[in-house]
């Protein structure tokens, strides 16, 4: 059977790897999730292997691994493909936000803890040490970090994004269950 030319790699360099859990977002978001059948399945097994934490090139964090695969999980509930993933990615998410499993400054990442706590949300987890991360890691002004490194570009270039670390400690503080709002304080006062 030929290749589609759509198809993504899975043998190439880390580069070209990281890049895949937003594409195959992509391709779903089209109709066209079956064309890239066989990415998802080297992710499911990044998952399994646990490679995410080793294999991010253009991303300063692996968590974008989780953010990515488990938007892809919300959008299609439907999806048989991605039933076992859930489950799996529920279990790695629950290591790296427990500190266990490569995620050594968890207690600092503002970045990262929201990309948890935001996929968390989208896989029906509840995630209190990441939400007492961004809560804890909210500066003054509102926003949530000085130092904003998002993406590396090649060797030794990083670009910032304070804008977009806020934006994901909003939408993950706007998803946390009520339960989890509840016991830290966080629901809403009635107001008349």
């Amino acid at each position: 059977m030929p290749k589609s030319r759509h198809t993504l790699t899975t043998t190439g360099p880390a580069s070209t790897r990281s890049s895949q859990p937003n594409v195959i977002r992509i391709f779903y978001a089209s109709g066209r999730g079956h064309e890239v059948r066989r990415t998802l399945d080297a992710m499911i097994a990044m998952a399994e292997a646990r490679a995410y934490e080793f294999s991010m090139h253009y991303y300063m964090h692996q968590d974008w691994f989780f953010y990515y695969l488990s938007d892809l999980c919300r959008r299609n509930p439907e999806r048989v493909e991605l039933a076992n993933s859930r489950s799996l990615l529920r279990e790695r998410l629950a290591e790296r936000s427990s500190g266990k499993r490569g995620c050594g400054t968890w207690d600092n990442d503002a970045l990262a803890a929201s990309l948890r706590l935001v996929a968390a949300n989208n896989l029906g987890m509840d995630n209190p040490r990441d939400l007492e991360v961004v809560l804890r890691t909210q500066q003054r002004d509102g926003a949530w970090s000085k130092e904003a490194w998002v993406w590396r570009y090649g060797h030794g270039v990083l670009a910032e994004n304070p804008g977009l670390i806020t934006a994901f400690a909003v939408k993950g503080l706007r998803g946390v269950s009520e339960k989890l709002k509840k016991d830290f304080c966080l629901a809403e006062t009635n107001r008349e």
